[in-house]
């Protein structure tokens, strides 16, 4: 094996990248693999879960996640847009709630 096999060799690896959580159920719901979910898929998606979004819930969701004017969701806003909502998920998370106990002493 000679240094142009390996480095042959090693760059299949380094361009393998898995992929993450988020991008797997955006491929999942990208079901035209055009890269982006537009409003029909996205109400499609929502009578299948049983979501009952309305209408209006829809065109808000993805007039507030779109980074376009195609009123779509790409991937990057689908993954941006989950990513915010962990991170809101885990701010108001409180780790530490108030400990009653001292409350009980004052009294």
């Amino acid at each position: 094996l000679d240094f142009d096999e390996f480095t042959s060799i090693i760059s299949v690896f380094i361009q393998y990248r898995p992929l993450d959580r988020d991008e797997e159920i955006f491929l999942l719901f990208d079901r035209d693999g055009n890269g982006s979910l537009s409003y029909d898929i996205i109400k499609q998606i929502n009578k299948e879960l049983n979501g009952g979004l309305t209408d209006a819930n829809l065109r808000n969701i993805i007039r507030c996640c779109s980074s376009t004017e195609k009123q779509e969701i790409t991937k990057d806003d689908f993954i941006n847009a989950l990513s915010a909502q962990r991170r809101q998920e885990r701010e108001n998370y409180d780790i530490f709630p108030p400990r009653h106990d001292e409350d009980e002493k004052e009294n």
